[in-house]
């Protein structure tokens, strides 16, 4: 392995470091992106900030139902994730999108979200929802909300969330 100087920017995303042989062991101490995603076989393309279940005709689909106690997790993206796993080259986002396991990252909702809030899953395909007093259980919530949406429409907040195991 060589080390060497280049002229590539932060923004060039276009490639990485590869190494052929051997074992390469760094220490990293910080993540321009919030999340750590993994990824799963969807049964349909999901975009960025889909609330998913376990379940479908492959590994994971969008949640269908209001206060699903199957609720899986949020779909993330390349944008986003700090570290992507389980990332072969065979995989695309569209058959196998990522799902944050853990972490910052922008979530579907509908209706007005405070700030802090539960989010749950909505009667919305894909959407979450903020929770009302009493309805938020260990096994319907997907996580909360970092940031306040004002208006009754489709949107996305910032929701700190942890995979539904």
């Amino acid at each position: 392995f060589t080390l060497g100087l280049t002229t590539a920017t932060g923004a060039d995303k276009s490639g990485g470091i590869t190494v052929t042989a051997g074992t390469l062991t760094a220490t990293c101490s910080a993540a321009q992106y919030s999340d750590v995603a993994e990824r799963y076989h969807a049964d349909s393309n999901y975009g960025p900030g889909t609330i998913v279940e376990l379940g479908g005709v492959n590994e994971i689909t969008k949640t269908a139902t209001e206060l699903s106690d199957e609720v899986f997790g949020v779909v993330s993206s390349r944008d986003t994730a700090a570290f992507m796993m389980n990332d072969p080259e065979h995989y695309t986002d569209r058959t196998h999108p990522f799902v944050a396991m853990t972490g910052r990252v922008p979530t579907n909702v509908v209706g007005t979200v405070t700030k802090g809030a539960r989010l749950v899953s909505s009667s919305t395909p894909g959407y979450a929802r903020m929770a009302q007093s009493g309805e938020a259980t260990a096994f319907n919530v997907i996580g909360r909300a970092l940031e306040a949406k004002t208006d009754s429409e489709m949107g996305k907040v910032l929701a700190v969330v942890s995979i539904k195991a």
